[in-house]
């Protein structure tokens, strides 16, 4: 493996771990005046495990979203909270799909099947949930890709955290950074979110 092989899982490890504790803590806390929730979710009945994950890549990379909603359902049977799905299920099997791909056990082809079936299964989801919280203020943000960056799961369950804690959320997938400018001079926003892929 090649130095940044190597560096890249660690390094998105503690990008995850200062976005779980630190940043969408602090989204929460702006708009509740509530205690903020730091665990989002981690004191549910069943969390996932590494089969979990692994079963839920198999679906996404095999590219069966029928039954990856299933599955999905079957854990929230379990007692496992949406927020989990979402953290301790998706983004893991994401990550495991693009370590498939770099040791070369599956083609560029599968990896983007799964992670379409992945984009899939979060819509179905976002749609089929309720928001936390129905204040009629609502802060807005603007999360965006890079512009060329294809990369959505991301930005996606970000923006559907953000959601489902009162915040009204628009994802764009700029070709340049024009795009993201005419977004914010047409809207107020009170948050932009750029999300980078290394």
């Amino acid at each position: 493996h090649s130095t940044k092989e190597t560096i890249a899982p660690k390094v998105s490890q503690e990008i995850l771990n200062v976005v779980e504790e630190h940043v969408i803590p602090r989204l929460v806390w702006g708009v509740q005046s509530d205690p903020v929730i730091t665990n989002l979710g981690r004191d549910a009945i069943y969390m996932p495990s590494e089969d979990d994950v692994l079963v839920f890549a198999d679906l996404a990379v095999n590219a069966d979203v029928s039954s990856s909603l299933k599955f999905i359902r079957s854990l929230f049977d379990k007692g496992m909270a949406i927020e989990s799905i979402y953290l301790d299920l998706i983004a893991p099997a994401a990550k495991y799909l693009g370590e498939m791909w770099v040791d070369d056990r599956v083609d560029f082809s599968r990896v983007s099947l799964g992670a379409s079936c992945m984009q899939r299964s979060l819509i179905a989801l976002s749609e089929n949930s309720e928001s936390e919280y129905n204040s009629t203020y609502q802060r807005s943000v603007l999360l965006s890709s890079m512009p060329g960056d294809q990369h959505m799961l991301g930005p996606s369950i970000a923006a559907e955290f953000l959601r489902r804690y009162g915040w009204h959320t628009q994802f764009v997938m700029p070709k340049s950074a024009d795009d993201i400018l005419v977004e914010i001079k047409n809207n107020e926003f009170d948050l932009l979110g750029l999300s980078l892929s290394c």
